[in-house]
């Protein structure tokens, strides 16, 4: 499963503990290039938002922007509308992609509000999901 593969753990750690986010890209950019990721969306998508989050420490905007979009993607063809809110959550400036994922999503809003943070949510008329 992509968030408790072993080597993301340790890249996620590298960058969120000891502040060494350039290890972190390394590890993710490495996880990406084994064939098995290849074949597993969850390690991919995982992957990428590792090598976003490590581009955005870094100052490197296009970088975040370049491996989110690259996460989005790999959501989109494998058809999981929960993740790609998850990525769009975390962009900024996605606000109608944001509630265009928000939609294909089978939730209530009420439930939806802790993992989007109250601010991404626009409210629904009365009896929709």
């Amino acid at each position: 499963c992509g968030p408790a593969h072993v080597g993301l753990l340790g890249g996620a750690l590298h960058g969120s503990r000891l502040g060494d986010w350039a290890t972190a890209a390394e590890i993710a950019e490495g996880v990406l290039e084994i064939s098995d990721a290849k074949f597993n969306p969850l390690v991919q998508i995982e992957a990428l938002l590792l090598l976003a989050r490590s581009c955005t420490a870094r100052g490197m905007e296009a970088g975040a922007t370049d491996a989110s979009e690259r996460a989005l993607a790999v959501a989109s063809e494998v058809s999981y509308p929960w993740i790609e809110m998850l990525v769009l959550r975390d962009m900024p400036g996605q606000q109608e992609r944001l509630a265009q994922a928000i939609s294909r999503v089978r939730a209530k809003p009420s439930e939806l509000t802790t993992i989007l943070r109250a601010r991404h949510l626009q409210p629904r008329p009365e009896g929709e999901p």
